[in-house]
């Protein structure tokens, strides 16, 4: 079988997740669990064991030597923990809504970023299948393979945490297309973390104009708190209407 990112003939993986699963951190419940929120009945309970992943689709070298580092690279930048292979950034929050890390290596968590959005967009699971970003997945798939994160407004990527007790944040949002302005986005929801990839080619100079990842290595992510524009986002973004 081939490889769907380096096109190799070769033996595949077994079990490769969709999202990485140091993304799940602290969302398994007693049994071992992981909550899915049901955009059609969020009060409704669906769950899933050991994350979403998927067979066949990645050989070892893309899976281990790869999108591993760039997991790793990532998982400290957003989780915290320690890393040995460079420096680490420095954080500064200017405020409740935002907070400027500085110092980031912007083609390892650019790559990241745009890892998770192919293959969100390869998955043939359900839970995927509103995600389709046709010829634009050419593109990202030569970027990944040549190992080019592009312009900071290619594949613009903006951050968004939230940090807001009166909506389901940690839990997992099914991936969907959303229209933001005259853009098309694709949110990619996870624990506490949203992710807005920019999938329109021209720029967008206005919309989460003050967040984002940027070419000189700083990552501008946009914090939640109880701002009732905050939970409107969630609301638009999601689909899931609450009261609050």
């Amino acid at each position: 079988m081939r490889c769907k990112l380096c096109d190799i003939k070769t033996q595949l993986v077994k079990k490769s997740h969709i999202i990485p699963q140091f993304m799940y951190k602290g969302m398994f419940d007693e049994k071992g669990r992981i909550s899915q929120l049901n955009l059609n009945n969020p009060k409704s309970e669906v769950y899933f064991q050991s994350g979403i992943w998927q067979k066949n689709i990645l050989c070892f070298k893309c899976e281990n030597e790869f999108l591993s580092k760039l997991e790793g690279y990532a998982r400290v930048i957003l989780f915290g923990g320690k890393y040995h292979w460079g420096n680490l950034p420095n954080y500064n929050h200017l405020n409740k809504n935002l907070t400027i890390a500085n110092g980031i290596d912007y083609t390892r968590m650019k790559l990241f970023f745009l890892s998770i959005l192919w293959r969100v967009h390869i998955s043939d699971r359900k839970e995927f299948s509103k995600v389709n970003i046709g010829k634009r997945s050419i593109v990202l798939k030569q970027m990944l393979r040549n190992y080019d994160p592009g312009k900071e407004d290619d594949f613009k990527v903006i951050p968004l945490i939230y940090r807001v007790n009166s909506i389901p944040v940690k839990s997992m949002v099914p991936p969907k297309h959303i229209p933001l302005g005259d853009h098309e986005y694709v949110l990619v929801h996870i624990n506490t973390l949203s992710i807005f990839f920019k999938i329109s080619e021209k720029n967008d100079p206005d919309y989460f104009k003050s967040g984002g990842l940027f070419e000189d290595g700083s990552m501008n992510v946009i914090i939640g708190d109880t701002d009732p524009k905050v939970i409107e986002l969630f609301q638009k973004t999601t689909g899931v209407n609450f009261s609050f």
